[in-house]
């Protein structure tokens, strides 16, 4: 579930990103960004959260590992977007571990 989730965010993020580019890609198949921070910034929150889903499948999962990833996508990415109900739920999850 928690792994799931962390792909939902970063396919979001993915999206949010897709929209700062412009034009047709170059001779490397890249993008010219209109907002090249923005949209650089949105390409690591999605690689962020790519990682914490690739974590979970790699790693046991163990009490520590499902609060870290957790609390992770509640403070990193549900704050970041405005769902404050997933962002509890997470938290709780999180500290029913401890």
């Amino acid at each position: 579930m928690l792994a799931d989730e962390a792909l939902s965010f970063a396919d979001y993020y993915e999206q949010k990103a897709a929209q700062y580019r412009i034009g047709g890609p170059d001779e490397f198949g890249q993008y010219e960004a209109s907002d090249p921070v923005e949209y650089q910034v949105l390409c690591d929150k999605a690689e962020e959260a790519a990682d914490i889903a690739n974590g979970l499948e790699k790693l046991p999962a163990t009490p520590a590992n499902v609060s870290i990833a957790a609390q992770l996508i509640a403070t990193k990415h549900c704050k970041e977007v405005g769902d404050f109900e997933q962002h509890d739920e997470l938290l709780a999850l999180a500290n029913s571990y401890k």
